[in-house]
């Protein structure tokens, strides 16, 4: 019976190793690799089952699929920028209906720790001989202080979703080095929003080990991002940052074209993601809007805006209550989830951690899969 058991865990975490292959290649090309992420969500659940507590969130997320997909459709704009803000919803809905084991969390986290690993060689690379694997040089935009480097992808953001996910799988997995190593990647990469994530980072294992209300958290991630929006329009009052100029710049004339077309948004945009440089024409003409809420209220209406952050707030919920409800033995990985859900919620004011079918899905599985038979140190 118990070489069954180990049987049974070994081939859930070998599932979660492949997946973790699949999604990572999947990066390549998110219009083919999404529906193969889908295939392997649906193939690797162990039931097909809903929660009843998941039932008002499930049914929030068939709503905001099917008022996207009415919206393109009667009003069709690039089919690329569809598939981009509407596999979020979609991932979420299948993981939600999905069972995974800690086993294959476990697993799935090996994988992308490789995929870290391999980001953090490229961005070495660049670091020390000024180029990458494949050739390619760091970027820099206006006022940058240092060179951005892009790892594996390419691009800066790419490579800092890696190196968060590569942190918490690290943490998950007990790798220290790694963790540390993830730590390090971010710095070099060389982006304001990777700054910011590791002081998210901090605040949130302070806060977490403090014992908080979930209100409390709600409130200091509000208060966080806001804080964030007030540095930046100062910056930009002291005529100290181009860079934050053009970041005020689209949340400005984002809110603004939000307010012109309150119910379906606006949908005259340039869609071609392969422009040279941001500037504050290619921020007005491709609705550019340096907020994952703002980009769906922009393109989508207020109604899909508003979808999002209560989505999300059920989910911080669902990420609460299971650190809340946690017992000894699985209180480290209730509280790492708990962390990396409060990090994602805020980060979606001014960043893009979480959008992407790489992040989705990992934090998707890990707010949402049972953590009670996995037992870890502290540490």
């Amino acid at each position: 019976m118990e070489t069954q058991s180990k049987l049974m865990n070994n081939t859930s975490e070998n599932k979660g190793l492949f997946f973790g292959f699949i999604l990572s290649i999947s990066q390549l090309n998110i219009v083919y690799g999404l529906p193969v992420v889908l295939f392997f969500i649906l193939l690797f659940s162990e039931t097909k089952a809903l929660k009843n507590k998941n039932k008002r969130l499930f049914f929030l997320l068939i709503f905001q699929i099917i008022w996207m997909t009415a919206i393109f459709l009667f009003f069709p704009s690039n089919f690329n920028h569809y598939i981009k803000n509407i596999n979020v919803f979609i991932i979420i809905l299948l993981i939600l209906i999905s069972k995974f084991d800690l086993k294959f969390l476990i697993g799935l986290s090996k994988s992308l720790i490789i995929l870290f690993i391999v980001d953090f060689i490229f961005n070495l690379f660049s670091f020390f001989l000024g180029f990458d694997p494949l050739g390619r040089q760091p970027q820099m935009r206006p006022d940058d202080v240092v060179e951005r480097l892009g790892g594996i992808f390419g691009h800066s953001f790419f490579s800092l979703n890696i190196s968060f996910i590569g942190l918490i799988a690290s943490y998950i997995s007990r790798k220290k080095v790694i963790f540390v190593c993830a730590i390090v990647n971010i710095l070099l990469i060389g982006i304001l929003r990777g700054y910011l994530i590791l002081l998210l980072l901090v605040i949130a294992f302070y806060i977490v080990k403090k014992g908080v209300s979930y209100f409390k958290l709600k409130v200091i991630s509000i208060l966080f991002a806001t804080s964030v929006f007030i540095g930046t329009f100062y910056t930009v009052s002291l005529q100290l940052s181009q860079a934050n100029l053009m970041r005020v710049y689209a949340w400005l004339i984002s809110i603004l074209g939000i307010s012109e077309n309150l119910l379906v948004g606006k949908h005259d945009f340039m869609y071609d993601d392969k422009f040279d440089s941001v500037s504050f024409e290619t921020i007005y003409y491709y609705g550019i809007t340096e907020s994952q809420y703002l980009e769906l209220g922009l393109h989508y209406g207020l109604l899909s805006m508003i979808a999002l952050l209560v989505i999300m707030f059920n989910l911080f919920s669902i990420s609460y209550n299971s650190f809340k409800n946690s017992k000894v033995e699985d209180f480290k990985m209730n509280k790492i989830t708990l962390i990396s859900t409060f990090i994602i919620f805020t980060d979606l004011f001014f960043g893009s951690i979480f959008g992407s079918t790489l992040t989705t899905v990992f934090f998707v599985i890990l707010i949402v899969t049972d953590k009670s038979s996995h037992n870890m140190k502290e540490a």
